[in-house]
């Protein structure tokens, strides 16, 4: 969130775009070679994390040797590869924000946070639905990453529930077994996914979106004392633009 809202604030438009592209870098590699670049980031002897705590005076940690330590750093690595692309979706919700409302919010209010609650968020509620459901889809059936930088250990300690069925089915040679596991897992799944996005995927057409979003930011300009000013014809000019623009 703070890196679309940083990449959204007007002017440097040649430090915004070369950011943009810089941010493409991570989410557009392999997750293999992520995993490899986590074992040589993590490394105990080597690695540039362990560097980076020894010019601050402090011994090395072992990363990857350690149960606990393991699983945070596959957490921070995915973490890492994945920021990118939920600040891009977040700014292109943002770029949906009608530009005069904005700008006149600003000039009503220099509270950032008004402006975000009341304004900007409402926009960004279908962006973050999709981050929801693809991160949650991406975090249940991630292996490439964690099998290349920890094969699931020290001892089961990042054994995700793939790495799990890859080891019984592959490394236990029981392959009734893992297609079990993997049938009975798929329903679960599916609904802890899509289950809490019901209310949002109901079937709502895009100009009902629309206008249920111009409502709630009607209603957070008058809660933030914003479109004071403005009245009911604002609010209806406002409403009668996003229509003829969804039209």
């Amino acid at each position: 969130m703070g890196i679309a809202l940083l990449l959204h604030k007007p002017g440097m438009s040649v430090l915004r775009t070369l950011t943009r592209l810089s941010l493409v870098i991570p989410m557009a590699t392999t997750y293999a070679v992520v995993g490899l670049l986590g074992q040589i980031t993590f490394n105990i002897k080597y690695g540039v994390v362990n560097q980076l705590i020894g010019f601050l005076g402090f011994a090395p940690v072992n990363w990857i040797g350690d149960p606990n330590n393991a699983f945070i750093a596959i957490c921070f690595w995915d973490i890492w590869q994945w920021t990118p692309f939920c600040s891009l979706v977040l700014l292109a919700g943002l770029t949906m924000v009608p530009v005069e409302v904005e700008e006149a919010a600003r000039l009503e209010t220099r509270n950032w946070w008004t402006v975000l609650r009341y304004v900007q968020f409402p926009f960004l509620i279908p962006g973050l639905t999709a981050i929801l459901i693809l991160r949650t889809a991406d975090t249940l059936k991630l292996f490439d990453m964690v099998f290349t930088m920890t094969r699931g250990g020290p001892g089961s300690a990042t054994e995700l529930i793939s790495l799990m069925i890859q080891r019984v089915g592959f490394r236990g040679f029981d392959q009734g077994l893992a297609s079990a596991q993997a049938a009975t897992g798929k329903p679960y799944i599916i609904s802890f996914v899509f289950r809490p996005q019901g209310r949002l995927l109901d079937g709502t057409s895009l100009k009902d979106a629309v206008a249920a979003i111009d409502a709630d930011v009607v209603r957070g300009l008058r809660q933030g004392g914003i479109a004071e000013t403005g009245g009911a014809g604002a609010d209806q000019a406002l409403l009668d633009q996003r229509a003829l623009q969804t039209n």
